[in-house]
């Protein structure tokens, strides 16, 4: 993973981008003025027109090249999680349950000390430099939980671990909570619950989906199961 790229990407923002595309906007109106309309305001009209646009797409672009891509800190990610279920499972000794699959969970960590978070130009998407992953493996009595978080703009990650009965839980859940990044939009973040005891012991956040519902109902089904049994 290449810190220092990701780290520029971080600390940097799009606006050279935009004033790049209007110093293009502005020399393609001059040049259609000049082409299509005929009209001459000076000398060399044509070359400079030229030349302005070429200034404009450096203003625009040149800042880019030394730093990370949305697609790049997408694929970071992906290196280093696709596979953290099957790691987990190598290193832990226990029977799966053939009801409810390995899950994988997570998403970026939006909270906490040092986190840096972007709105992304393209997709518009708010990533942040810290991400964490979860690897749920379940068993016929409960679910055994690791977790690894990691930063993308330094050499450093945390690592835990989590085990629950089912007929201890008393149930799991998704949150939805709003966070401001900035003063024109509220994003929302969603969070993987498990509730124990009356109140909540494990907080995951994850990328909602139907996916994700569909495991919180397979979990409350078995914990309903185990609770019935005692």
């Amino acid at each position: 993973m290449d810190y220092k790229r990701n780290l520029k990407y971080y600390n940097s923002n799009d606006r050279h981008f935009y004033v790049g595309v209007i110093i293009i906007g502005v020399a393609a109106v001059f040049f259609a003025i000049t082409n299509i309309l005929g009209f001459d305001f000076m000398p060399m009209q044509t070359p400079l027109c030229f030349g302005v646009a070429l200034v404009g797409a450096v203003v625009a672009f040149a800042p880019s090249s030394g730093r990370a891509s949305e697609g790049e800190i997408d694929e970071a990610v992906l290196r280093a999680t696709q596979k953290y279920d099957e790691e987990t499972l190598e290193s832990v000794h226990i029977t799966l349950s053939r009801r409810i699959k390995p899950a994988l969970l997570g998403n970026f960590v939006y909270d906490g000390e040092g986190v840096i978070v972007r709105r992304g130009r393209t997709d518009r998407k708010y990533r942040s430099s810290k991400y964490t992953v979860a690897a749920l493996l379940f068993t016929n009595d409960g679910v055994y939980i690791s977790q690894k978080t990691f930063s993308l703009i330094e050499d450093g990650k945390d690592e835990t671990e989590m085990q629950f009965a089912f007929e201890d839980m008393d149930g799991v859940s998704t949150v939805c909570e709003e966070r401001v990044f900035d003063e024109k939009n509220n994003t929302k973040i969603w969070f993987f619950v498990i509730s124990e005891g009356g109140k909540e012991a494990a907080r995951i956040p994850v990328k909602y989906n139907a996916t994700v519902d569909s495991l919180c109902e397979s979990i409350n089904h078995a914990i309903a199961e185990a609770k019935a049994k005692v």
